[in-house]
């Protein structure tokens, strides 16, 4: 049996982010459990690698909310990150796309959110104003994000955690959390290596947070649903279609951002997603479930409350459609960039994110973050990566705030980015 004084379950960007702003911030022993062989093998390694203060999503961010300060203050510090520690970035902004007299509503009215926020955007009003950026998009006008970026979450996280392993953590690598129960005034970890006693625990465990949070009597109102976004790229001759990254505004109810197309730091230039249920938190193939999470899900109050509706099951199609016939996702890549055809998208990835349902069926569109006595749980972050220093800082600082009053650990050192 292994002691600490905290330990941070999943080797994600948010546990590795954690752990590495407790090393610097405080003298406690601090331990990260991974159960897979290297950092960031599921959500933080499988998505677009967007930073956006908020405007590619059509969620109403209140200017000065928690939601719009991880937005905003995360984009610039993970910029600023990159740029430190020379990290890959490609630095050429978002473009958000209107079309229909909605959209083009709508796109007004995030520009005008954005400039509350604080956040620098450009309203072009014609297509002569998009085409001087993006000469292959089609629309009748557009907000211009310059601030966003893409990353490569893969090496962010890595540094993240060394920089924890070197001012002290330890980083179990291949370390399955199996059980957590309480032991007198601690808790203990039977992993499939060891069992670690914690006074503390720090729930960072992406797919399986809400699971290890209810088992400790943490979440019970909510259920996770798994949704399978896969992506295309465009073919290396056909990357020239798209200098920057272009999404476009989607207006009524969505569980997605819509098919848009994302720049990469290494000039790959990525597709999609779709957006179809998955069967299974860890499925990443078309024909791969898990009859357990199947069961779990399609059982779950929440998740029927959530499919019952007629517009959710029209959607629900859609996306079926886009994801098992290329055709489909071809029509909503042609609604932005009309001349692109089926031969220039070849597969690539495929990417599980998880959306929290409350008992009514209803998204939930805020953080889910609960501090308590003996245990932290990270069970929705949000806006995702893009908050992973914020967010990071947010829980670390909190934790330590509460350790500190309680007499359980000392809190005396600073950090900055």
């Amino acid at each position: 049996m292994v002691e600490y004084d905290i330990a941070i379950v999943g080797g994600g960007i948010f546990g590795c982010s954690i752990a590495r702003h407790l090393s610097i911030k405080s003298d406690a022993e601090i331990c990260l459990l991974e159960k897979e062989y290297h950092l960031a093998q599921h959500q933080s390694g499988r998505n677009s690698g967007t930073l956006h203060l908020g405007v590619v999503t059509e969620a109403d961010v209140e200017p000065g909310s928690q939601l719009a300060k991880f937005t905003i203050e995360g984009t610039r510090r993970l910029k600023s990150y990159c740029l430190k520690h020379d990290l890959p970035l490609h630095d050429r902004g978002i473009m958000k796309v209107g079309d229909c007299e909605e959209e083009q509503e709508k796109v007004r009215e995030m520009y005008h959110s954005a400039l509350e926020s604080g956040v620098e955007v450009d309203l072009l009003e014609s297509r002569e104003e998009i085409r001087n950026l993006e000469p292959n998009i089609s629309g009748k006008n557009a907000l211009f994000s310059p601030e966003s970026a893409t990353v490569d979450t893969g090496p962010i996280t890595n540094k993240l955690a060394q920089e924890a392993y070197e001012n002290g953590a330890n980083l179990y690598m291949g370390c399955e959390v199996k059980q957590i129960k309480k032991s007198g005034d601690r808790l203990s970890l039977r992993t499939n290596k060891d069992t670690i006693e914690a006074d503390y625990l720090i729930n960072a465990a992406g797919t399986k947070a809400l699971e290890f949070a209810q088992t400790m009597g943490i979440g019970q109102e909510y259920q996770a649903v798994p949704f399978r976004g896969a992506y295309y790229e465009l073919v290396p001759e056909r990357r020239s279609l798209v200098n920057s990254n272009v999404y476009p505004t989607n207006v009524g109810e969505s569980f997605q951002v819509g098919v848009h197309f994302t720049r990469r730091p290494d000039s790959r230039v990525i597709v999609g997603p779709t957006g179809m249920i998955a069967l299974g938190s860890e499925t990443y193939g078309k024909t791969d479930f898990n009859i357990r999470e199947i069961y779990n899900t399609i059982s779950s109050r929440n998740f029927l409350n959530f499919i019952g509706s007629k517009d959710t099951l029209l959607l629900a199609w859609d996306e079926l459609n886009k994801t098992y016939r290329k055709s489909s996702f071809l029509r909503r890549c042609q609604k932005l960039i009309p001349e692109i055809k089926s031969g220039d998208l070849e597969e690539s990835y495929v990417g599980i994110s998880h959306w929290l349902f409350n008992q009514e069926g209803e998204r939930i569109g805020e953080p889910i973050i609960d501090i308590g006595e003996n245990a932290t749980h990270l069970i929705m972050p949000q806006p995702g990566f893009t908050a992973a220093l914020t967010t990071g800082e947010y829980i670390s600082e909190g934790v330590l705030d509460h350790l500190s009053s309680v007499n359980r650990i000392d809190n005396t050192k600073a950090t900055t980015d």
